[in-house]
């Protein structure tokens, strides 16, 4: 199991990811939600190869595991995958976090961010809720 920090692993995932995070980790749910989070991917009942997108992902022995549980009817099923702060947006507020906690300035960091400085200052008003789930994420 994932060195993670919540009492289970998929505690702060939304439900097909956790369901995901279950029957393999959190890293091979995040590495789907950094891959197809957003999208409605298709999950086949068995690859030809691993040249489908969810072996490629995750690899072959993830990706059978995943298929024999959502896809085990012998029939392949779409399913529409959460992003879970995996996107575009988690990273540039987990950006902007990091240049605030380095000190950096507002218009550094809108420059830098490609927001409106006025962001940065409410973000260091109010930051935004932690998503520690973000960094388990294996970028390799």
């Amino acid at each position: 199991m994932d060195d993670c920090p919540f009492n289970t692993p998929w505690d702060q995932l939304p439900g097909l990811l956790a369901e995901i995070a279950e029957i393999t980790s959190v890293q091979v749910a995040l590495k789907i939600a950094a891959a197809k989070g957003g999208q409605l991917a298709y999950i086949p009942s068995r690859f030809k190869d691993d040249s489908h997108w969810l072996p490629k992902t995750v690899g072959m022995e993830d990706a059978l595991v995943i298929a024999d549980h959502f896809a085990g009817n012998g029939k392949g099923e779409s399913h529409l995958i959460p992003m879970a702060g995996t996107g575009e947006r988690a990273r540039r507020w987990q950006a902007i976090q990091k240049m605030i906690d380095d000190g950096e300035s507002a218009d550094k960091i809108a420059a830098a961010t490609g927001v409106h400085r006025r962001t940065v200052f409410r973000r260091k008003k109010k930051p935004a809720p932690d998503f520690p789930l973000f960094d388990f994420i294996d970028t390799e």
